[in-house]
């Protein structure tokens, strides 16, 4: 795969969640991961260009300036943080939460950072057309996959709502969250 230079920038980041995500349920860590990217857009108001929240891997391709984007990371690390505290006080289960020294001692700790180089899926996640000068089963298979996935910005660019805050037009609007 030809990777394009104007498509690498420090500007799409991927988020390796660590084995914490193993101690929930289902969708439940992609929920208050959705809360917490919520609270940090509302706070920081920044945009996001595109995002992703797979079972193991967040990414994003936010719209923000370059020094801009440690701060969003940052505040995202301390929202989740505050997210799965209240998260674990309304389970009752801070004693867990505590113990479990990988679990949340260091939010930072939480993720492995890596750049997020995958054209195709970056194209996808901003709401553009994949450009092949062929017929890609991958991409087809990507698009039939995002088409139904509730934690991605595909579905906000063909018209739907997901979990985050994801305006498409420059207009923001701020939700409130249970949490």
């Amino acid at each position: 795969m030809k990777i394009v230079s104007e498509h690498i920038s420090d500007k799409k980041l991927v988020l390796e969640m660590k084995s914490w995500r193993n101690h929930f349920k289902g969708e439940e860590v992609k929920d208050l991961i959705a809360i917490a990217i919520n609270r940090t857009i509302c706070e920081t108001n920044t945009r996001l260009k595109g995002y992703f929240i797979s079972d193991e891997r967040i990414y994003f391709v936010l719209h923000v300036l370059t020094e801009k984007k440690i701060i969003f990371i940052n505040h995202f690390l301390n929202e989740l943080h505050k997210v799965l505290v209240r998260h674990a006080v309304l389970n009752d289960e801070l004693d867990f939460y505590f113990k479990e020294r990988d679990l949340y001692n260091n939010v930072k700790q939480l993720f492995e950072y890596h750049d997020f180089f995958d054209v195709r899926l970056y194209h996808l996640l901003i709401g553009e057309k994949v450009k092949e000068c062929y017929d890609d089963p991958v991409v087809e298979e990507m698009t039939d996959y995002l088409a139904t996935y509730k934690y991605s910005s595909y579905r906000n660019y063909k018209g739907e709502k997901g979990p985050v805050i994801f305006p498409v037009s420059k207009r923001q609007v701020r939700r409130k969250s249970n949490y």
